[in-house]
């Protein structure tokens, strides 16, 4: 019985295996030390970052005084057949302690860093996914729950976790003169396709019997024993 535990769980493992399987920092600004360039503040000409691949993906930047600098716009691909489980903010070093972050489907933004800070009339940000402030009390902690749920963000539509396959744009701002350093750590794992689901279904629904059985047998031989 062992060893047929020993087997299932291997199948299991081979079947669901969803973790982390590499590290990868996919942009570093060149203000933060890296050798890829400012990220764009362009709203419909986001950078690029690339299509992010099984397991963590990072991007580090900096930002300050949004209306006469910029904000940080990039947009990413979720792969075919992944989804992004988690976005941490995984550093983050400022005087403010805190920065605006905005995300959005498709390759660009709805507004630039003047129309967002713009009070009169007030950008609807209905029209984002969402939108939420996030800074040195939530450094560890999932940024994607706050932009996903209206009850903790500053706005947008709200979207169901996780993420699916796709291209989406972030936004990131920074309003002070004095600088905001900051990390985001993206999780992207691999869905499992239907067929290994129905594959381990199968398995289990055709071994589990047999090792009630099996066990009922023993207990029976038992009592025999003890009673012959």
């Amino acid at each position: 019985m062992n060893k047929l535990v020993t087997i299932l769980g291997a199948i299991l493992v081979a079947v669901l295996l969803q973790t982390q399987v590499g590290a990868n920092i996919v942009y570093i600004e060149t203000s933060r030390g890296g050798t890829d360039g400012e990220l764009s503040g362009n709203n419909l000409n986001p950078t690029a970052v690339g299509t992010f691949t099984l397991g963590v993906n990072s991007v580090r930047g900096r930002v300050q005084n949004a209306l006469n600098d910029k904000p940080d716009i990039f947009s990413f691909v979720v792969p075919a057949g992944h989804s992004l489980n988690t976005m941490v903010l995984s550093e983050f070093t400022s005087v403010t302690q805190a920065i605006f972050i905005a995300l959005d489907n498709g390759p660009t933004f709805a507004y630039d860093q003047f129309e967002i800070n713009n009070n009169n009339p007030f950008p609807d940000i209905s029209q984002l996914m969402g939108a939420t402030v996030v800074g040195t009390s939530l450094i560890g902690q999932d940024a994607l729950v706050r932009l996903a749920e209206s009850a903790t963000n500053n706005g947008g539509s709200g979207f169901a976790r996780p993420l699916t396959a796709g291209t989406y744009t972030m936004y990131i701002q920074e309003t002070n003169a004095n600088p905001s350093d900051y990390t985001f750590t993206f999780n992207i794992v691999a869905v499992p396709e239907p067929s290994s689901f129905l594959m381990l279904t199968g398995i289990v629904a055709t071994v589990g019997p047999w090792m009630v059985l099996r066990k009922r047998r023993r207990s029976s031989n038992r009592t025999h024993h003890l009673h012959g």
